[in-house]
Order: structure tokens, then C-alpha cells, then sequence
């Protein structure tokens, strides 16, 4: 069942006042779109990556579930969190998979869209803690920009739902976009 928008925003304010009711409609309403963000940011993944979507989406539930410490504002609010938090937990997955292999197959990622936009779409591999490193960075220069690429590349979002998730114009968004797009593509590229 694909729940509405204000139904999830509805849902949040009520987990947030304690309605113990609302947490498990809320649960119902969001776990598939959480299992479809970590199951399509998985599907970019190299073969170096062993984590399986539903297992990424339980361990993303379980470290938002701590509902003491975070405010949810809206569905945007929600989107963004969540990304962020497969974000970190696909990261930590890859450092300790290195520390295991004491810097042997790293785990890479294929970035789509990162080359100039007249170039052929083609698929580009990185190691996923270059890429965190990289948004770092981008982070200091951008921080929007980071946030778009996280929602992009980590949450699968379109340029308009990132739009929403960040409350900016559309053409301020895709702006946004390119120049993170060109800027990470620069850095890792080196």
C-alpha cells in the first residue's frame, strides 16, 4: 500500500507526540519505502558489497527508531534522515569489510550521471569510502550540494522529490546538481 504524503507527515507529528498507535502505522508506511531506497542504492553497488536491502532497511529502522533524540519535521524531513542513515551504515559497512581485509578489496560503488552531461551515461566505480571522503569535502564547499547528491545517489530521489525533501526551487536544486555532479566527478576522477 503507497502511502500519501501528508499520511506519513500526519503519522510522524503523531510518533512524535507519543502515540504509540501511530508508530506501528507509521512502521507499516514507511518500511517499504525504506527497503526501495536501500534496494536501489544497493543495485549500484560493485561485487565487493554483501549487504542484502532488507537487512540495510532493518538496521536503518533500527537507529532511527530512537525517536527520543530526533524531531521528525515532515516526510521530507524523514527522507533525508533515512538516506543519511544508509548512507553511514553502507560507510561503516565498507570500513569494517577493509579493516578486515587490511585495505584488500575495497567496496565500490558505480556513480551514474557524474560525467560531463554530453558524454555517454556510463556507469563509474568508486570506492565508497572515496565517495564519503569526497562529500566531505563537497560539504565544505557546498553543503547543499552535498545534501543533493546524498538524496540522489544514497535515497534514489528525482531532482523534484529533492526539491521537496530541501524546500528550494527545482531550478535552484538542478543547479545544485550539476555543479556537485562536475565537482565530484573532478575529485574522484583524480
Amino acid at each position: 500500500m503507497k502511502s500519501s504524503k501528508p499520511e506519513i507527515t500526519i503519522l510522524l507529528g503523531r510518533w512524535r507526540e507519543g502515540d504509540r498507535n501511530a508508530e506501528s502505522e507509521l512502521i507499516e508506511a514507511v518500511y517499504p519505502m525504506m527497503r526501495d531506497i536501500a534496494r536501489r542504492q544497493l543495485r549500484s553497488e560493485g561485487p565487493g558489497m554483501t549487504l542484502q536491502a532488507t537487512d540495510l532497511a532493518n538496521e536503518a529502522y533500527l537507529k532511527l527508531s530512537d525517536h527520543d533524540r530526533l524531531i521528525w519535521q515532515n516526510r521530507g524531513h524523514f527522507l533525508a534522515i533515512v538516506t543519511t542513515v544508509i548512507r553511514r551504515l553502507i560507510v561503516d559497512h565498507a570500513k569494517t569489510k577493509r579493516r578486515k581485509k587490511r585495505g584488500g578489496d575495497a567496496v565500490t560503488v558505480a556513480l551514474h550521471d557524474l560525467s560531463d552531461a554530453n558524454a555517454p551515461r556510463t556507469a563509474v566505480e568508486f570506492d565508497v569510502l572515496a565517495l564519503d571522503e569526497a562529500l566531505n569535502e563537497l560539504a565544505q564547499t557546498s553543503e547543499i550540494g552535498a545534501k543533493v547528491v546524498t538524496l540522489r545517489f544514497f535515497g534514489g530521489l528525482g531532482l523534484q522529490e529533492v526539491a521537496d525533501v530541501l524546500d528550494r526551487s527545482i531550478s535552484s536544486i538542478t543547479r545544485d546538481w550539476q555543479f556537485s555532479r562536475a565537482w565530484l566527478h573532478r575529485r574522484l576522477s583524480q
